[in-house]
């Protein structure tokens, strides 16, 4: 009996490892596609070429040992000057050429950006108390960064003017749902597809 029984655990685990494989291709090529249009749909929407996207939007790939996948959205604040922005008073647009912008904020105005693409919002507004005017933030995505070494308002100069991060413009978008079942949609695609080729089904 011992024959038979070795010659079928052969079979059922070189069937296992074929399946793995299967999942594991599957997995990862419903990943990109779901990435894929990830990308496509923000671009289209949001102020943020496809190319930016790419490299803050990574895929942790599935392996034997670990047969899932996880998008991996990166949240660092973007820069007020990657969204087309401007100064209301007066009327020019943040410094382009430095990387955090340093130096371009005028006091007595304020700052609209164009995050959606063809929309201009005002994300900045300023105000003055004793100490003179200072930035304020006028959407939960705003953050203003000061210096605490160098006087000035609020007791720091102003150092940056950030926007939404990928990672938020993600969330204001409220696609997720939609991505993931693009992602299921291309799993089950992928696995019927890599399941005929490796397993004959």
């Amino acid at each position: 009996m011992s024959a038979p029984v070795k010659s079928l655990t052969k079979i059922f685990r070189d069937y296992e490892r074929k399946n793995n494989k299967v999942v594991v291709r599957a997995l990862n090529k419903a990943a990109i596609t779901a990435r894929n249009q990830l990308i496509q749909i923000i671009s289209k929407r949001y102020n943020v070429t496809a190319t930016e996207l790419r490299k803050n939007i990574k895929i942790s790939k599935a392996t034997w040992s670990h047969p899932e996948v996880t998008l991996r959205i990166k949240h660092e604040d973007r820069n007020i000057k990657y969204y087309s922005a401007t100064q209301t008073k007066p009327k020019r647009s943040i410094s382009k050429t430095s990387p955090s912008g340093k130096g371009r904020i005028v006091r007595g105005g304020g700052v609209k950006a164009r995050i959606v693409k063809g929309k201009t919002k005002e994300l900045y507004r300023s105000k003055d108390d004793k100490r003179g005017s200072f930035l304020l933030p006028n959407t939960k995505f705003a953050v203003i960064r000061y210096d605490e070494d160098k006087k000035g308002p609020r007791g720091g100069k102003l150092k940056e003017v950030t926007g939404p991060s990928i990672m938020q413009l993600v969330k204001m978008s409220s696609i997720m749902d939609r991505v993931e079942r693009i992602f299921f949609a291309a799993y089950n695609k992928n696995y019927d597809h890599e399941s005929k080729r490796e397993l004959g089904g």
